[in-house]
């Protein structure tokens, strides 16, 4: 039998809209957000059943409440989007009062999770107005750094826009090892402070490092931004060969007029490392007494301790931590060590005669400071101190990235003679020098420094240099 039966279709109109409804009944009804409401009673309808929409305005209910009903005592009500839209000037107020703490966070420095803090929320609340506004840094980071971001985004673009600019690249890498090259610009000319301000264009995440992916990053980057391809003076990279042939073989032909510089302070950092490979006696010694001290604080305080009795003359501090990088350390640590060598002995002689049953990082460093390897220990310590001073130096200067070009040459080229003429040293010292020496001629030559002979030209600008120059 059902075979044989019909179904009759529904005569119900899903297709029209709360809109539609309120130009059928006129002002009796209104819409809000795809929502139907009765404009006396202020309840919401299904605008769907016409027959349903009829018996609420049949109702008795509003008949009253119609009667009653004026513009002044009755409001609309609004949907949660409409609300959100709808600002107010309180709302205004405290909007501003968000963005310009996140503003001021972000161009100072502080970390927008100490909006979190006890006494931070206690100081906007007592002395800021509006200062209640001011969410959690989670919220301060989803609704109001994107626009924060924008703002100083158009900011950058307007003060570099049509100004001649030197690119430079730097990759690093985050805490899951992820390829980052950050990519900035410096304009050439001092802005209206006396200043050559650089400006972070973007971060690129690479799933490889190559010729091309730097490429690609490079050139997308610059068109984004707006910066004309002729106004590119330089481009400054590590010394990488992938860099060098990402200049080489396509960047020279679209920046015209710009010269490649390799980073300074990379190339020093390697003459570096090569003071560092004929030494390992020092390198165990300065790794184990790190060591030894990260397994405790208290072994810190007897330490010092001891060198406030030992030495009194001399102030009482912690070594400098060694850490491949951070440049430099290796051999501003090795100048500590040389001053308080005999001091640490003591105090490790001491440590023993404490414990009965010695730790095994205390037992290597006593028989690394025990008279045969003591004195080996001292003249490595000697030497990395006393030769390694030009560098560290060099370090100094260059990684603060301060432009100036016009002393680039004389600064590099003055290392040269003193490595080149200690090969009467030792076994040790011949090797640090020579292998010094080598990397250094090979990253600062025409071959190794694509902008050697522009870097060596500029120094004219350079008045007290001029009788110099070659």
């Amino acid at each position: 039998m059902e075979n044989f039966v019909k179904s009759t279709p529904s005569k119900r109109r899903h297709s029209i809209t709360a809109q539609q409804r309120c130009e059928q009944f006129g002002s009796q009804l209104y819409e809000r957000g795809g929502k139907l409401f009765c404009s006396a009673c202020n309840v919401l309808l299904d605008h769907v059943r016409k027959s349903t929409i009829i018996d609420h305005l049949k109702s008795k209910i509003h008949m009253k409440r119609r009667a009653e009903f004026t513009e002044q005592s009755v409001r609309k009500q609004r949907t949660l989007m409409t609300s959100r839209k709808c600002n107010t000037v309180a709302r205004v107020e405290k909007i501003g009062v968000v963005h310009d703490f996140v503003k001021m966070c972000i161009e100072s420095g502080i970390p927008l999770e100490k909006a979190n803090h006890p006494s931070v929320r206690a100081f906007l609340l007592g002395h800021v107005k509006n200062g209640g506004a001011i969410p959690q840094a989670d919220q301060l980071r989803k609704a109001y750094l994107p626009d924060v971001y924008k703002e100083k985004h158009l900011c950058m673009s307007h003060n570099i826009a049509g100004k001649k600019v030197a690119i430079i690249l730097e990759k690093t890498s985050d805490v899951e090892q992820r390829n980052i090259l950050n990519i900035l610009a410096v304009p050439t000319e001092k802005d209206d402070a006396g200043c050559v301000c650089p400006y972070l264009l973007d971060s690129k995440f690479l799933s490889s490092v190559s010729h091309s992916t730097v490429t690609q990053a490079v050139v997308k980057t610059i068109l984004e931004h707006g910066i004309s391809f002729n106004d590119v003076r330089v481009f400054d990279t590590e010394n990488a060969p992938y860099m060098r042939k990402c200049y080489s073989d396509v960047l020279q032909a679209l920046f015209p007029n710009s010269v490649h510089i390799t980073c300074l302070a990379h190339i020093t950092n390697v003459l570096v490392s090569e003071f560092e490979k004929p030494f390992p006696l020092t390198l165990s010694f300065m790794k184990l007494f790190r060591k030894f001290f990260s397994l405790g604080r208290d072994r810190k305080d007897r330490y010092l301790q001891h060198l406030r009795e030992a030495a009194s003359t001399k102030e009482a501090t912690m070594p400098p931590e060694p850490c491949s990088t951070r440049w430099s350390y290796y051999l501003r640590a090795a100048a500590y060590h040389r001053d308080h060598v005999l001091y640490q002995k003591a105090f490790m002689e001491k440590e023993i005669y404490m414990n009965e049953s010695p730790c095994a990082t205390l037992s290597s460093l006593k028989n690394l400071l025990c008279d045969d390897q003591l004195l080996r220990l001292r003249i490595e310590l000697s030497f990395l101190a006393d030769k390694s001073t030009k560098l560290c130096d060099l370090l100094d200067r260059f990684q603060p990235h301060i432009p100036d070009c016009s002393i680039y040459f004389n600064l590099t080229e003055s290392p040269k003679v003193p490595l080149s003429l200690k090969m009467e040293m030792q076994e040790k010292f011949k090797r640090a020098f020579s292998g010094a020496a080598s990397e250094l001629k090979r990253y600062m030559s025409e071959n190794g420094q694509s902008g050697h002979e522009f870097l060596k030209a500029v120094r004219i600008f350079d008045p007290t240099k001029i009788p110099f120059l070659s």
